[in-house]
């Protein structure tokens, strides 16, 4: 319960959101092309970058939900 946990968890599931946004965007496309461009989108998109090394909730919250299957 430190500032740098904090931080270092979030910087680790924002590294960890790329690869959940390239099989989410393959999964939904069925296209090697879109899933890359979506995870490049993602690596380069600087509110991403910025809320990843501040240590807030939202990048978590944002990582289970991307990683939850759609509800039926």
């Amino acid at each position: 319960m430190t500032p740098f946990g904090w931080r270092c968890v979030c910087a680790l599931f924002g590294i960890l959101m790329v690869p959940v946004c390239y099989a989410f965007m393959r999964k939904i496309s069925r296209n090697t092309w879109i899933a890359s461009f979506a995870a490049a989108l993602m690596v380069f998109d600087f509110m991403h970058f910025t809320l990843s090394r501040i240590g807030t909730r939202d990048v978590i919250v944002a990582f289970f939900i991307r990683c939850c299957p759609g509800i039926r």
